[in-house]
């Protein structure tokens, strides 16, 4: 027994300071699986000529009604066994169609990017809820393979509330499995 207490007492710091925070603003680097969950606090950007690499395993929380916007690169490249997953803290609200931000994040934008390609496969994409179309918003160039993209929102557009591809002759989209994405009518009042 004093031997349980004791390994309690050891690990429980470990794994509370596991977990990083992550203000709004610029990102780059490589998120690790020893620095998850990465707490998102505000609506982050990837600048141009950057990459942000996600390590397989890793948990990309947003603790809010915030997004990620990427201008330069993002390589979330997981494994089938260690997916990287991506959604939001509380997602209470999220059926709550008068509330366009509750219970949800506002999804991953990739703006066009003719040098380099992004790269989102074996991730797992949940929890958004957008007006239009916003899951994943792609113009410029990505391969976008074996993920699951599922209990996303959309208020706006019947056909896309989950992945969406603009100007993007370049993209590499499959094996791909969409589950529970929801377009909801909402009538403006």
């Amino acid at each position: 027994m004093k031997k349980l207490i004791l390994t309690i007492i050891i690990l429980f710091p470990i794994l509370v300071l596991s977990q990083t925070h992550i203000p709004g603003g610029s990102v780059s680097g490589v998120w690790e699986i020893s620095g998850s969950p990465y707490l998102i606090e505000g609506d982050i950007t990837v600048d141009s000529a950057q990459t942000l690499e996600i390590k397989p395993g890793v948990r990309v929380e947003f603790q809010g009604y915030y997004g990620l916007t990427v201008n330069g690169t993002i390589k979330s490249i997981g494994q089938i066994d260690s997916m990287i997953t991506f959604t939001i803290n509380d997602t209470t609200g999220i059926s709550d169609l008068d509330n366009d931000t509750s219970g949800a994040w506002s999804g991953i934008t990739i703006e066009e990017n003719i040098i380099d390609t992004s790269f989102i496969i074996f991730s797992i994409i949940k929890y958004t809820k957008y007006s239009y179309a916003k899951a994943v918003w792609v113009s410029g160039n990505i391969v976008f393979s074996n993920n699951i993209i599922l209990n996303n929102y959309s208020s706006l557009s019947p056909v896309s509330s989950t992945l969406t591809l603009r100007n993007s002759s370049k993209a590499k989209v499959y094996n791909n499995f969409f589950f529970n994405n929801i377009y909801c009518f909402k009538e403006k009042k």
